[in-house]
């Protein structure tokens, strides 16, 4: 009787902890979100100058580059979790090595530079061309940056 009341007894704590680790590993992974909202960014270039947007995290390295030619223009497509509202400039859901939190544009042909800190100039959706407080209540929107000799005026020379 003992040798059968143990095997009952391995049986019932094989059932239970299979049960509790399924519990606990449906309980643990997230669902993918049900809403995205969608942000295209349009950089224009109205320079003379080729210029290159460069994008660092809090630790200053090099997440990403952009090279817009004299007349041209980058569209970036940035989505995030959510129903309405507009996702930040240059953040990006699956990047590990941070988020932006400074920008260089390089004026080419100038050795020249700006720089915008988080929450400046082009870190700022209320500083895009056509930004409205409306779009907090879309969810899809497009916002527009134009790069322009008023920016090169501004720079200084690249360090």
């Amino acid at each position: 009787m003992k040798t059968q009341q143990r095997i009952i007894w391995i049986n019932c704590l094989v059932n239970g902890i299979s049960t509790i680790s399924t519990m606990f590993i449906t309980a643990c992974s997230s669902p993918p979100p049900e809403y995205f909202i969608t942000t295209t960014y349009i950089y224009k270039n109205l320079t003379s100058e080729t210029i290159t947007i460069s994008l660092f995290n809090e630790d200053n390295i090099l997440l990403n580059e952009y090279i817009i030619y004299p007349s041209e223009e980058e569209l970036i497509i940035i989505k995030d979790a959510g129903k309405i509202g507009l996702v930040q400039p240059f953040i990006f859901r699956n990047n590990k090595y941070g988020k932006t939190t400074n920008v260089i544009i390089d004026f080419a042909g100038n050795n020249k530079c700006l720089t915008f800190l988080e929450g400046q100039g082009i870190l700022d959706v209320k500083s895009y061309d056509n930004f409205t407080e409306s779009m907090y209540d879309k969810s899809n929107n497009t916002l527009i940056y134009t790069i322009d000799d008023s920016e090169l005026n501004l720079s200084i020379p690249c360090l």
